[in-house]
């Protein structure tokens, strides 16, 4: 006899999960190019704050970024 194996398909299984907790810091880095910029606009978007300036340092001859941001208490 042969077993059978059945699958949910993923949007099921992705039904019955909780719900992600959302990070209340994260640190976005990556080289200086629109991407980057909008990484952090999409961030913002998602109803992140900054949190400080942006820190820019030269990494083999190539700019890159770093900017903090925070998920507000009420947003977690």
């Amino acid at each position: 006899m042969s077993a059978t194996t059945t699958t949910r398909p993923a949007a099921e299984a992705d039904a019955d999960a909780a719900p992600a907790r959302r990070k209340s810091y994260k640190l976005l880095t990556g080289p200086d190019t629109p991407a980057f910029c909008q990484k952090v606009s999409d961030h913002l978007d998602d109803g992140y704050v900054l949190h400080g300036p942006p820190v820019i340092t030269v990494v083999g001859g190539e700019l890159h970024c770093a900017q903090a941001v925070l998920l507000p208490e009420d947003q977690r």
